[in-house]
């Protein structure tokens, strides 16, 4: 016979069939560890109303552009006053988009190293809060609820 013995084609379509069947036989058991490891199919969400939310119509704000935080207790926010005027000594509202977590009291108001008592619509100006446990980032608006006369 010699070294090497030549496979005859039932041997070779033997072999095949085996392997076809170890084929079958793992992709079985990966589809059913693939289960057990998913678990049950989750249940479908519910419908969510979209969150609707604005400003109320009369509040003067200022759109938030950078922040700091001076000593302890201070915060330096700088931005534009979109709409109305805010004047040191209002009371402030920080909305994020969301809600209307925190408050805090406006200390002064500055523009280019001069002070001011108030900040007109439209003027670009930074705002000293008065607020040491206040959150307020880039994005934020700051708002008064009712605008003074």
């Amino acid at each position: 016979m010699g070294l090497f013995h030549k496979k005859t084609e039932e041997e070779i379509a033997a072999k095949r069939a085996e392997k076809e069947a170890d084929k079958g036989r793992m992709k079985r058991i990966y589809r059913e560890q693939q289960e057990r490891f998913r678990g049950p199919e989750p249940a479908p969400r519910p419908e969510v109303e979209p969150l609707k939310f604005s400003l109320p119509t009369s509040a003067a704000h200022m759109l938030v552009k950078r922040v700091f935080r001076m000593g302890r207790k201070d915060v330096v926010v700088t931005g534009t006053v979109a709409r109305g005027s805010l004047r040191v000594g209002d009371e402030v509202f920080v909305w994020d988009g969301f809600s209307t977590t925190d408050k805090a009291r406006i200390v002064s108001i500055g523009q280019f190293s001069r002070t001011f008592d108030e900040a007109p619509e439209g003027a670009m100006v930074q705002v000293t809060l008065d607020a040491a446990n206040v959150f307020v980032r880039k994005g934020d608006i700051l708002f008064r609820r009712e605008i003074n006369s």
